[in-house]
C-alpha cells in the first residue's frame, strides 16, 4: 500500500475519532523472511496531548492546581503566583490571586480586566458568568469566563482566563496559546480547571 493511502486513512481516523492533539505517523521496520528482505510499514497514532502528573500545591495562597508533565513552574513571574512555561514557551498557564477591599462579582471584576487590558473579550455577555456547579467544584463564590485575542496573524494568541472569587480574595487563572493551537490546548484547558481548587 503507498504511504499516500496511509496518510490519507489516518487523517480520515483522526477526523472521525475527534481527538484533539491526535497525530499520525507511518514506520518502515526493515526485516528478513527466509532471506528476503521485506519492509513492514506501520500507521501509528499518536496522542499529542500534555500528560498531567504535576500538582502544584500554593498553601499560603489558598489554591492548588495541576500542570502538565514536562513544563516548568515559574513562581517568581511578575503579576502571578505561579506561571507554567510548555518546553518550547509558546503556552503557558498562570495564576494570580489578589485581595481587594469588599467582595465583588465575579463578572464585574472581569469586566474591569477588560477595560484595563484595552482588548475586548470574545465571549458573549451571557456567556461570561459560569453556573454554579463550576463555582461550587472550584470552591469558589463566584466564577467568570473570558476568551480574549492578542496580536493577528500566525503570531496570534488566544488568552482564556477564568476569575474566581472567595470572599475578598480573586484568583485568576490564564491560559495562553497561539491561536493555530486552539484544538490542541482545548483539553488541556478543561484538565487544568478541573484540576483547580481553592483551599
Amino acid at each position: 500500500m503507498p504511504h499516500w493511502d496511509l496518510i490519507e486513512i489516518a487523517e480520515l481516523m483522526r477526523k472521525r475519532l475527534n481527538v484533539p492533539g491526535l497525530r499520525a505517523s507511518i514506520i518502515q521496520i526493515p526485516f528478513r523472511v527466509n532471506s528476503m528482505k521485506k519492509i513492514l510499514t506501520l500507521l501509528v497514532l499518536v496522542l499529542a496531548v500534555p500528560v498531567f502528573a504535576k500538582p502544584f500545591n500554593d498553601k499560603a495562597n489558598k489554591f492548588k492546581v495541576s500542570y502538565p508533565d514536562g513544563w516548568k513552574a515559574d513562581t517568581k513571574a511578575e503579576h502571578f503566583k505561579v506561571l507554567f512555561k510548555s518546553p518550547d514557551e509558546t503556552a503557558n498557564i498562570g495564576v494570580a490571586v489578589v485581595s481587594v477591599d469588599k467582595p465583588v462579582g465575579a463578572v464585574d471584576f472581569l469586566a474591569e480586566v477588560e477595560k484595563q487590558m484595552g482588548v475586548e473579550n470574545i465571549m458573549g455577555q451571557d456567556e461570561r458568568q459560569l453556573e454554579d456547579d463550576a463555582n461550587t467544584q472550584v470552591g469558589a463564590d463566584d466564577g467568570a469566563m473570558g476568551v480574549f485575542m492578542r496580536g493577528k496573524g500566525e503570531s496570534q494568541l488566544r488568552q482564556i482566563m477564568f476569575i474566581f472569587t472567595k470572599g475578598v480574595k480573586i484568583y485568576t487563572v490564564i491560559i495562553t496559546f497561539n491561536e493555530s493551537d486552539k484544538e490542541t490546548y482545548r483539553q488541556l484547558t478543561k484538565d487544568v480547571m478541573n484540576s483547580f481548587q481553592i483551599q
